[in-house]
């Protein structure tokens, strides 16, 4: 491996991850991100190949020497979490990520950055530009779609894109000194229900908008275990305490959320009633006793005309019952590894309907699990609850846990590489977030497999922040590594 600049290593990853910045790429919406990296990748001269899915597959063959070396698969997704600040103007599936390069950071312009999983996708470009550079066998990079929604493109992925080669190296971990050995698994669950809604009538009132914002959020795995409040599910004990507190009220409306795997930072309401401001200073009050950890959250009131209609009571009733008895946060936490969490679980979204005679709201809730089969409980107890409160709901595939490997010699060579490299042990460990590790361990269980990254803090919010010193020590790791395998 040559004596690679660190800056120039820098500026050549966020140049890459620029022009991926530019192309809107929410989960279930990657072609445009999938067609801009076929060509990228053909550019650099790899065999590029994609699916039905559209998950991608570059080739690139055996450097001079490196022939008897085993196949190396570098992988990373291609969608990112779309999350915007309060009041920003920010259309997922039109706008552009404005990234702002500071010092030591790069962040985004009042959005999420999607440095998860941009900065893997740079770095893999990287190298394959720079593969002359260090030797190496034969060289696959695979990107997938939706990973962060449904992992649907890594639960599609042909095994034999997998079988064939020796070492997968995930390039989707949040710590460059962390070395990610195993992963939990997770299952979507959507409750839908049909909303009525009727006419209202000056007479009962003045309508308010309910807006709790200031929480802090984060992904639903890596900060479920941090005592961060759940908009969500905060705003519906509110308006239960509203009800409780003899407030006569009618809602009209109810949203927050920017994807299942983040905790939801804010969430509104709108409401028609003619008695509420002493009620919501007093109520308003018990945020911060409840949620220490999220000491910047506000609950404001604004006057907003009043709406043509709003739910029924049945309907209201059905969602504050659904929100409120849907746990989130911790469920249990590893008997075996001393502060991972074992079970959690998060809601994520309320996608309220349109005002209509008639409309389908929806609330995505995402448990995870170590344990496969408390997965399993959780799609059954979600079916007997949405039975109870008068929800459909929609069940998606349980994405497996990764169980750690008891022998890698990947992790040996990256974790022994890293030390020599930076006078320091890597951390080596299983996480409580989900990653697409388990469904190619599961398609490929002779694959060593492990998961890395650079350090990025804050994902799935706006306040994502990528430290620029941590791209070069990943470049230099990978190659490095690649060589000794």
């Amino acid at each position: 491996m040559k004596n690679w600049k660190e800056e120039a290593i820098i500026d050549e990853v966020l140049a890459e991850f620029a022009e991926l910045a530019k192309i809107p790429r929410p989960s279930g919406h990657e072609k445009a991100a999938g067609d801009y990296l076929e060509e990228r990748f053909s550019q650099l001269g790899a065999a590029v190949s994609r699916d039905e899915k559209g998950n991608l597959r570059a080739d690139l063959p055996a450097s001079p020497g490196g022939e008897e070396k085993p196949r190396v698969i570098l992988q990373s997704h291609m969608d990112m979490v779309c999350a915007a600040e309060p009041g920003r103007p920010f259309n997922a599936l039109t706008d552009p990520i404005r990234l702002i390069r500071g010092e030591n950071t790069l962040t985004a312009d009042g959005t999420s950055l999607g440095s998860d999983d941009g900065t893997g996708i740079g770095i893999i470009l990287y190298l394959f530009k720079h593969r002359e550079d260090f030797l190496h066998g034969p060289l696959r990079a695979i990107i997938t779609v939706d990973e962060e929604a449904g992992m649907t493109g890594a639960r599609a992925l042909a095994e034999d894109w997998l079988t064939d080669a020796k070492y997968l190296l995930n390039i989707d971990s949040e710590n460059v000194d962390e070395l990610t050995i195993g992963s939990a698994g997770s299952i979507n669950l959507d409750f839908l229900r049909k909303i009525s809604f009727e006419p209202i009538s000056p007479r009962e009132g003045s309508a308010f908008e309910i807006k709790l914002s200031g929480l802090l959020g984060g992904h639903s795995g890596e900060c479920i275990g941090l005592g961060r409040g759940n908009a969500l599910r905060i705003m519906a004990f509110f308006l239960t305490e509203l009800a409780a507190s003899a407030v006569d009220y009618r809602l009209a409306s109810f949203e927050g959320g920017d994807a299942r795997n983040a905790i939801p930072a804010e969430a509104a309401a709108v409401i028609v009633t003619t008695s509420l401001e002493a009620e919501l200073k007093k109520i308003g009050k018990k945020l911060q006793k409840l949620y220490p950890a999220d000491k910047g959250g506000v609950v404001t009131v604004r006057s907003v005309p009043l709406p043509a209609a709003a739910a029924g009571a049945e309907d209201t009733l059905a969602l504050i019952g659904l929100l409120t008895n849907l746990h989130t946060g911790v469920y249990s936490m590893s008997p075996e590894v001393p502060g991972l969490v074992e079970t959690s679980a998060n809601i994520g979204q309320v996608i309220w309907p349109e005002q209509s005679e008639e409309g389908t709201a929806r609330v995505t809730f995402m448990p995870r699990s170590a344990i496969d089969g408390r997965l399993a409980e959780f799609r059954m107890s979600g079916a007997l609850l949405a039975a109870a409160t008068g929800w459909q709901l929609e069940a998606g595939e349980i994405s497996p846990g990764w169980a750690p490997r008891t022998e890698s010699s990947l992790a040996e060579v990256i974790s022994r590489v890293y030390r020599e490299q930076n006078g320091a042990p890597m951390k080596v460990g299983a996480i409580h977030a989900g990653l697409e590790c388990g469904f190619h361990a599961r398609k490929a269980p002779e694959l060593d497999i492990v998961s890395i990254g650079v350090t990025t803090r804050d994902i799935h919010s706006p306040r994502e922040t990528l430290e620029l010193d941590t791209v070069p020590v990943e470049v230099k790791l990978i190659a490095r590594s690649i060589e000794e395998l």
